[in-house]
């Protein structure tokens, strides 16, 4: 008897996974902690600055990201979903 490999996608799992991500591709960036104003700390607090505006740009092309995602295993979960149903159709309902 021939064995065969099948490639199972479970569209559930992938949904959840997806709504996750989509999820947290929405959350809103926390703001930055304010530091004092100091003459002496003036390099220090450039350095902090700079350093969590190039964070922040970085996360928002993360959240970017994981919403392209998100997208992409919504459609992906349909798409199988509706590949099975013609499939199972053509085949008489098997």
């Amino acid at each position: 008897m021939t064995s065969f490999d099948t490639f199972t996608i479970d569209t559930e799992y992938t949904r959840r996974l997806a709504h996750e991500l989509a999820t947290v591709s929405q959350a809103s960036a926390t703001p930055p902690p304010a530091l004092p104003i100091d003459s002496v700390l003036g390099g220090f607090t450039g350095a902090f600055n700079s350093a969590m505006e190039n964070l922040a740009a970085r996360l928002a092309q993360v959240r970017a990201d994981a919403g392209a995602v998100a997208d992409s295993s919504f459609r992906m979960a349909r798409e199988a979903e509706d590949a099975d149903g013609a499939l199972a159709s053509a085949c008489g309902g098997l």
